[in-house]
């Protein structure tokens, strides 16, 4: 599928806007207007329109910018530009903007707000330890050797969340019966898994606790649990794996 379809999607109601906003990250060939630094880096090109606002465009296609020059004179179409995966996108928004514009002026635009931007930026960040995990799940067994670092990323991870009541971890819904420690890699995730608990569950006295990768894969190696379920409340889509991968994640040198 196409961001103009993911849009559809999310206009029709199939769509949540967690989901568009994991659609959008998932993208990795986002064309993004860029502004060299001296250093050799650089950062995303923020323009200002007439009120003062200033806005970062990135655009799914490159005819979108042309489209939008077309509207608002080339000195709109960035001398500059690369294409780059949506979730680094949503980690570097530039600071101080007013919005962020996906395709502007298509017909399938969307606008993010800044009071909407510390959802991007979780999400994105959830995303890239998302995809290490699932090229893990994607590789045979016989092949983990290859694969050294998306478990040594798996292991850095710094903001892992488990989420406690009364000291005990509720364990993830399973319709297999299953027994799934719950494991969140960002306190917004970690917030709808207790909102689910409260509301649905009726569990009280619920806290979440910041974890680093090896003191959660620590934690839980040696749980009797059948496997581990990371968000599986959302926002993003739920990964899952059996308990034995913190054993492999510990065992990395």
């Amino acid at each position: 599928m196409t961001p103009e379809d993911w849009v559809s999607e999310f206009e029709s109601g199939n769509l949540s806007s967690y989901g568009l906003i994991e659609a959008f990250g998932r993208f990795d060939s986002w064309v993004v207007g860029i502004e060299k630094l001296d250093s050799g880096g650089f950062i995303p090109l923020v323009w200002k329109d007439e009120e003062g606002h200033s806005f970062l465009n990135i655009y799914s296609k490159n005819e979108y910018m042309d489209v939008y020059a077309n509207v608002y004179g080339k000195e709109f179409f960035p001398e500059l530009y690369l294409k780059l995966p949506g979730h680094w996108i949503f980690q570097n928004i530039p600071s101080g903007i007013d919005y962020l514009n996906i395709d502007p002026e298509s017909e399938h635009t969307i606008h993010y707000k800044k009071h909407q931007f510390h959802v991007l930026e979780e999400i994105g960040r959830m995303l890239e330890i998302d995809l290490p995990m699932r090229r893990i799940l994607q590789t045979p067994l016989a092949d983990f050797p290859k694969i050294q670092d998306e478990f040594l990323q798996l292991r850095d991870y710094k903001k892992y969340y488990l989420v406690l009541s009364d000291s005990k971890i509720p364990l993830a819904p399973d319709d297999n019966g299953r027994k799934l420690i719950p494991v969140f890699t960002s306190q917004l995730a970690a917030k709808l898994f207790m909102d689910w608990l409260e509301k649905v569950q009726g569990v009280r006295n619920l806290e979440s606790i910041l974890h680093k990768g090896r003191e959660l894969f620590a934690r839980v190696q040696n749980s009797k649990a059948d496997g581990i379920a990371f968000n599986c409340s959302g926002p993003i889509t739920p990964c899952g794996f059996v308990i034995d991968i913190a054993k492999m994640v510990i065992a990395i040198k």
